[in-house]
């Protein structure tokens, strides 16, 4: 996965280059900091050029959208906020600058308030505030509480820049106003700030299947084996058993119980993995029974093995980007071990799965 660092550097990539300047960030707040003239610029904008730009889209008394989101997924009893984050060397949530019902496409008309913004160091009279759009769940109220886990992050990240634009920035297509920044893998552009993606990341159900191989017989049984069961010494319920025939296919639907998360990967946080285990069925029982079944072997794609993995929401937004950035799922993923590393694989490859002796992990 993508380190915090990586895609702080992703993200500052663009800006940096546009401000033609090697300083990062700062965190003063417009106006509390370094000179006296900054709180005079912040003041003297709000005067003039923010009234301005409200005067555009407010004084109609219908105003006009100056930043949205598109919403894709299922949103429902889920809540919008704008969260301001704090850039350094990694992205740090920070408040809630605003909340809105979910919807399909969310507008916001208005800028940010002043206290949001921060000078740009190195760049006289331009301040910036940073934001994600996400979408958390709600106990009601209609706001994040610190206890509500987040399902939606936009794919952009959102920036009100205030005061004067160096040229090179306007050049690069900066505004003053509301800008969106893409976020890929491979660096960034400037993307909509009126269409910005924003989907819902849970992914609920994930099915595995596919065929096996002559050394797994079609009256052998298959089963999800938790990975906790290598760490716990005890083997908790399946998810889902069925006959091996032909072709077979295992579901894991909704989160699982508690016994099967583990710190599989030793970062300190409990995951919960699958695997897909074909064995013959002794003693009769639904599930595979340790000491009595007789374990055959995985599934694998590509002779390499594959598992089921379901990522926990968060009530830190940062992280359901830096997820979403890696290409992960918030819930279930199909995940192909490649030795060190993991391949995330498509609902089609999940279901192309072959069961046989050969599929062993760490081989």
């Amino acid at each position: 996965m993508v380190e915090h660092g990586d895609h702080m550097r992703i993200l500052l990539l663009g800006f940096l280059a546009a401000c033609d300047t090697s300083a990062t960030i700062g965190n003063d707040t417009a106006g509390g900091g370094d000179t006296a003239d900054t709180g005079e610029n912040i003041s003297d904008s709000g005067d003039t050029a923010d009234s301005a730009d409200t005067a555009d889209s407010g004084d109609t008394g219908a105003a006009e959208a100056t930043v949205a989101w598109d919403v894709t997924g299922d949103y429902t009893d889920l809540v919008f906020s704008l969260v301001s984050i704090n850039i350094g060397d990694t992205l740090i949530m920070a408040d809630i600058a605003e909340e809105l019902p979910a919807a399909a496409r969310i507008e916001l008309a208005e800028p940010p308030p002043d206290d949001y913004l921060v000078a740009v160091p190195d760049v006289p009279g331009l301040y910036i505030a940073y934001f994600l759009g996400g979408l958390h769940q709600d106990d009601g109220d209609g706001k994040w509480d610190p206890d509500e886990e987040w399902y939606g992050v936009a794919t952009t990240v959102t920036f009100y820049l205030d005061g004067v634009l160096p040229t090179e920035m306007i050049d690069a297509g900066y505004v003053a106003g509301w800008n969106a920044l893409k976020i890929t893998s491979s660096g960034n552009e400037l993307g909509d700030p009126l269409a910005q993606p924003l989907p819902v990341l849970l992914n609920d159900e994930l099915v595995l299947g596919g065929d096996h191989d002559d050394t797994i017989a079609a009256t052998d049984r298959v089963t999800t084996l938790s990975a906790s069961a290598f760490s716990a010494g005890t083997v908790p319920a399946a998810l889902d058993v069925t006959d091996v025939g032909d072709t077979w296919s295992l579901t894991l639907s909704g989160e699982p119980p508690s016994d099967h998360f583990a710190d599989i990967d030793g970062d300190g946080r409990e995951e919960a993995v699958e695997l897909a285990l074909a064995y013959t069925n002794v003693g009769g029982s639904y599930g595979f029974d340790v000491g009595t079944d007789t374990d055959r072997g995985f599934a694998c794609l590509d002779g390499l093995p594959v598992v089921g993995w379901w990522f926990a929401s968060s009530t830190d937004i940062t992280e359901l980007l830096y997820l979403n950035q890696a290409g992960v799922a918030l819930g279930w993923n199909a995940i192909q071990i490649t030795g060190s590393d993991t391949a995330f694989l498509t609902p089609e490859d999940a279901q192309s799965l072959t069961l046989s002796t050969s599929c062993q992990l760490g081989g």
